[in-house]
This record gives structure tokens, C-alpha cells and sequence, in this order.
């Protein structure tokens, strides 16, 4: 073999290896988000309810998913993103997103966890974990899912701010699995 030639497979064999040593997970595909999406509908309930998957953030800051609610007869969903935010320090206090434009929109609290290991409340540091809401319409979603997806940032009253990201396939898969229950 020429020098040149085994260079390149020399080259081409160690790209290959070090694709093979790379941690960094795919994304789930379209069609694994819609699968994964809870439809549930009780004799307790008039509305149909659809819970979409956890989607991570890599700096496991936030988990962020879809959530939506569609009443028998209706053709519009209430959808609902819903973040839990991972952090330590202070408690922070999420109270509202604002979408790209400037769109703001109140962050409803639905629930609010500290851990602070036993220590006392003085020179505890506490780690939170703090889930909010924020609704958002179908049309923003649609359009999100044609487009590069869905971003928001989430404001404290602390002055924190977080910014969290709704991939395209994702939105697309969630809204594929709400498909069939439209009018």
C-alpha cells in the first residue's frame, strides 16, 4: 500500500474510534416522542389529558415537557409547558417566562421542593427543585415544530434567569400523538 493511502485509513480508523468513545446520547425521533406520550381519559374526567416525555437539558439545569388538555366537542387545546428547575443556593422563585418577541406569560407554581440534608436553616446550603407552567397555543406550537423549535426563558424573582429549549422533533412527535383526538 502507498503512504498516502495507509495514511488515510490510519486517519479514517481513528475518527472511527473516536466516534465510537463519544458519550453524547442522540435524540429521540419523532416518532419516539409521539409514542411516549400518556393519553388519559378517566370516567372522572371530561377532558382527554396528554403528558409528554421529560426532555434534559445536557447541564441538568431543567427538565421541560408538554402537557395539554382537550374537552370532548372542543377543537382547541389548553396546552401547558411544564419545567421542574434543578438548582442549589437560595430558593429563587420562579414567577414567569417570556417567549421570544417578548411574549410574557405568568409562570403557574405547581409545586416547590427543598432539601436542605438536616442542616441548620443558618448555614444550610439547600439544593431546589421548583415546577412551574406556562400555557401556550397551538398555533405558537405548530409553528414552534415548522420552525427551530420552542424556546423560552423563565424568570425569578431572585433576578435568576433560565432558558429552556423545546426541540422541533419533539414538539412534532407530541403533536402527532394529539392528532387523532381532534374533531
Amino acid at each position: 500500500m502507498r503512504p498516502l493511502a495507509l495514511f488515510a485509513l490510519a486517519l479514517m480508523a481513528t475518527s472511527l474510534l473516536a466516534s465510537c468513545g463519544s458519550n453524547k446520547p442522540l435524540p429521540p425521533s419523532v416518532t419516539q416522542v409521539r409514542e411516549q406520550v400518556a393519553v388519559q381519559k378517566t370516567d372522572f374526567d371530561s377532558h382527554t389529558r396528554f403528558i409528554g416525555p421529560g426532555q434534559d437539558d445536557r447541564a441538568a439545569e431543567y427538565e421541560v415537557r408538554l402537557r395539554s388538555w382537550l374537552e370532548p366537542g372542543d377543537d382547541e387545546y389548553v396546552h401547558q409547558v411544564y419545567i421542574k428547575l434543578f438548582y442549589v443556593g437560595s430558593e429563587r422563585g420562579y414567577r414567569s417566562v417570556n417567549f421570544p418577541g417578548g411574549g410574557l406569560a405568568e409562570a403557574k407554581v405547581i409545586d416547590r421542593i427543598a432539601d436542605c440534608a438536616g442542616l441548620s436553616s443558618s448555614t444550610a446550603i439547600c439544593s431546589y427543585e421548583e415546577h412551574i407552567g406556562a400555557y401556550v397555543d397551538h398555533k405558537t406550537l405548530k409553528k414552534a415544530a415548522r420552525g427551530s423549535g420552542l424556546r423560552l426563558r423563565v424568570n425569578a424573582r431572585s433576578g435568576h434567569e433560565t432558558y429552556v429549549k423545546l426541540e422541533p422533533y419533539y414538539i412534532k412527535g407530541y403533536l402527532a400523538a394529539t392528532e387523532p383526538y381532534e374533531d
